[in-house]
C-alpha cells in the first residue's frame, strides 16, 4: 500500500528512518496533505490524556497525538476521510531547525487505520524472509524478538523485514507479510515481503541459540 505524501508548505524532507520506502514515480493509493498553520480547535477537545487518542465525527476519523513528558500539550493532528484514502495532517511547532515536521508516529496511527479498512493490521512481532516465505515471531515486550531477529539475520539467506512493528495484509488464499520503518534499528527496516508461511510464539528462554 503506497501513500503519496505532499505539503502546503513547500516539500516535505522525510527523515533517514522512511528512505529505504521511498518510491519515485507511483500513484499513491493514499493521499496525505500537510496543512501549515495550528492544529484546528476540534482536535483539542479530544478526551484523554494520553499521548495520543482518537474519535469518529460525521464520519471521520480524527487523530491527535500528544507532546510527551509532562505538559501533554497538541503537536500533531489529523482528519480522514471516511474511506481512508486521503488525510489532512497539522504539526504545531515541528522544532528547531526543522526543514519540514516529523511525521512519526501519527504515521503509524494513520497507516493502521487505512489497513483496518484493507483487510491489514499493523502487527507488534519480528518477521524472517527464507526463500519466497517469511515468518512471523510475535510476543510481549521482553520475549527476545530484536535477540531472534540478531540470530536469524546472520544465517545466509534469512532477511528480517522487522524486529518489532510488521504489517500484515490478507490475500487470495492466505496472508502477506511486509517490512514497515517503524522499527527501531536501521538494519531491520526492510521494504520487502513475502507470503506468510508460518507462525512461532516467543517466550523467554534461559540461554540464545538458533
Amino acid at each position: 500500500m503506497s501513500v503519496a505524501v505532499g505539503s502546503d508548505a513547500g516539500p516535505v524532507l522525510f527523515e533517514a528512518t522512511y528512505l529505504p520506502f521511498l518510491r519515485r514515480g507511483l500513484r499513491g493509493e493514499l493521499h496525505w496533505r500537510v496543512r501549515p498553520g495550528p492544529v484546528p480547535r476540534e482536535f483539542s477537545l479530544l478526551s484523554g490524556g494520553e499521548r495520543w487518542s482518537w474519535a469518529v465525527r460525521d464520519g471521520r476519523p480524527l487523530v491527535l497525538v500528544r507532546r510527551g513528558g509532562r505538559r501533554r500539550s497538541v503537536w500533531k493532528a489529523a482528519s480522514l476521510s471516511p474511506d481512508g484514502k486521503t488525510a489532512e495532517i497539522w504539526i504545531a511547532r515541528p522544532g528547531r531547525g526543522r526543514a519540514s515536521p516529523p511525521l512519526f508516529f501519527l504515521d503509524l496511527l494513520l497507516f493502521a487505520c487505512a489497513l483496518a479498512r484493507r483487510r491489514g493490521a499493523i502487527v507488534h512481532a519480528a518477521a524472517v524472509k527464507r526463500g519466497g516465505g517469511v515468518f512471523l515471531f510475535p510476543g510481549p515486550e521482553g520475549c527476545g524478538k530484536s535477540t531472534w531477529s540478531a540470530l536469524a539475520g546472520a544465517v545466509p539467506g534469512c532477511e528480517v523485514l522487522g524486529e518489532d512493528k510488521v504489517i500484515v495484509r490478507a490475500r487470495e488464499g492466505g496472508f502477506c507479510v511486509y517490512g514497515s520503518p517503524w522499527n527501531p534499528r536501521a538494519e531491520y527496516r526492510s521494504p520487502a515481503g513475502g507470503a506468510l508461511r508460518g507462525i512461532c510464539f516467543l517466550s523467554p528462554p534461559r540461554s540464545n541459540r538458533l
